[in-house]
C-alpha cells in the first residue's frame, strides 16, 4: 500500500464536519493505493459506544455525496469508513494522551539523534505536543508532527 500525494488536510476537513455530526470523532484520514486502486479510508470513533458495523455504513452514505461535490480526488476511488481496530492508529495528540501506558508501535518521518526511527514501546506521557515513549528502558522524547505512522500494539486476548 503507498500514499497518494493529495491533500490530507483539505479532505480532513471535509469529512470531519460530516463524520462529527454524525455523532463520531474521526481518527485518520488515509488516501492510498491497494492492490492498483484508489482507497480513502476515514477511521471513526465513539469513545464511550464503540462503532458498529452499521454505524460505519451510515458514515459512509453520509459522505459520499458531500465528497462527489467536493470533487477533490481526481480520478475512480473506493470509500471505506472503518473502526480504528485493535491495532488503532495514533494520529493526534489526543490519541497518544489517550492510550497513555498502551504499548505502540511509532514510524518517525526522520531519525532521532540517536539513529532511531522505527519505535516499539510504552506511551509514558504527552507534554506541548511531545510524545515520551518508553523504548527497552529509555525514555525517547518526539513530536506527534514528527510521527509518520503510529499505531496502538494489540496485547490481549480475542
Amino acid at each position: 500500500m503507498s500514499q497518494e500525494p493529495t491533500d490530507l488536510e483539505a479532505l480532513d476537513g471535509i469529512c470531519r464536519p460530516v463524520v462529527e455530526a454524525a455523532g463520531f470523532d474521526l481518527i485518520l484520514v488515509e488516501l492510498t493505493t491497494d492492490r492498483g486502486r484508489r482507497v480513502l479510508r476515514l477511521y471513526i470513533d465513539h469513545e464511550e459506544a464503540g462503532v458498529t458495523v452499521d454505524d460505519c455504513a451510515a458514515v459512509s452514505r453520509r459522505l459520499g455525496p458531500v465528497l462527489d461535490v467536493e470533487d477533490v480526488i481526481q480520478g475512480a476511488y473506493d470509500l471505506e469508513v472503518s473502526t480504528p481496530g485493535l491495532d488503532r492508529p495514533l494520529a493526534r495528540e489526543k490519541d497518544f494522551r489517550r492510550f497513555a501506558g498502551e504499548l505502540a508501535r511509532v514510524t518517525l518521518r526522520s531519525p532521532l539523534p540517536t539513529g532511531r526511527k522505527r519505535l516499539k514501546g510504552r506511551i509514558r506521557t504527552v507534554q506541548d505536543g511531545h510524545v515520551h515513549l518508553e523504548v527497552d528502558g529509555e525514555e525517547l522524547r518526539f513530536t506527534v508532527a514528527e510521527v509518520a505512522k503510529a499505531n496502538l500494539v494489540y496485547q490481549g486476548e480475542l
